[in-house]
């Protein structure tokens, strides 16, 4: 399946966008409730469904504050996708988030984000 690279402009610089997308704290604010982190690995779990369906993630490159990069390692529509986090200030401090899954063996329909914005 191609690549498929979404283009996200948020109103803030990347410092304040990176740790939302660099940390299993930041996962949580977002993305998914049920995050937990192997601090030793720097591996995050996203949990769904009570974990029914767990998504694992393995640090790539960590670059702060403009470049988070990782790859799912679980998780039946997820496992082999690499998740590229790519932070670029624009016009002060519009940041635009490049997010690619890239790899992805299956169509997936739509990003399960919980919530949206930056403070």
């Amino acid at each position: 399946m191609a690549d498929i690279k979404h283009m996200i402009q948020v109103n803030a610089a990347p410092p304040a966008v990176f740790p939302l997308v660099a940390t299993a704290a930041g996962f949580s604010q977002w993305w998914a409730a049920d995050v937990t982190e192997d601090k030793a690995t720097g591996n995050v779990e996203l949990g769904f469904f009570n974990r029914a369906t767990v998504y694992g993630l393995h640090p790539i490159q960590i670059a702060a504050p403009k470049q988070a990069h990782w790859s799912c390692h679980t998780g039946k529509e997820w496992s082999g996708t690499r998740l590229l986090f790519d932070l670029e200030e624009q016009k002060g401090k519009r940041c635009f988030d490049s997010f690619t899954p890239a790899g992805r063996r299956r169509r997936i329909i739509s990003f399960p984000a919980r919530r949206h914005g930056v403070n």
